[in-house]
């Protein structure tokens, strides 16, 4: 085999390598959810918000995207088709537990970080 049948052969065998009749993009095309694409069987492909203070609590949406790192949002569809992004811990189970305290506690950190926000706001008489 010459040097170019062999290069055929090497980038054939690379896990990375596409089928030739396959674009790059192949997997956007079978991105349905179906039985008969392995990439997409373990994402689930709707959300409920579990946050008690979202508009949207309770409701079960159409996920778009939802990346690999959950600490990053969580893409959805409402049911009037807008896309947004949600905070991934918002279709957490657990969100369902959130309450509001009957007094707000915060630590002097935030307390400080929160004044320098506001004193801006003040000097200017916005506030």
């Amino acid at each position: 085999m010459g040097d170019a049948g062999q290069h055929r052969a090497s980038t054939a065998e690379a896990p990375s390598a596409l089928p030739a009749h396959q674009s790059p993009h192949w997997w956007r095309a079978d991105a349905d959810g179906d039985d008969n694409n392995p990439r997409h069987n373990t994402i689930s492909l709707t959300a409920t918000v579990y946050y008690p203070f979202h508009p949207l609590q309770g409701r079960e949406l159409s996920v778009t995207s939802r990346p690999r790192n959950p600490e990053l949002p969580v893409t959805v569809v409402d049911e009037t088709g807008f896309g947004l992004r949600l905070p991934a811990w918002m279709v957490a189970p657990e969100a369902a537990h959130y309450q509001l305290a009957e007094q707000a506690t915060l630590d002097t950190r935030t307390l400080r970080a929160l004044a320098a926000l506001l004193m801006p706001l003040l000097d200017d008489g916005i506030l």
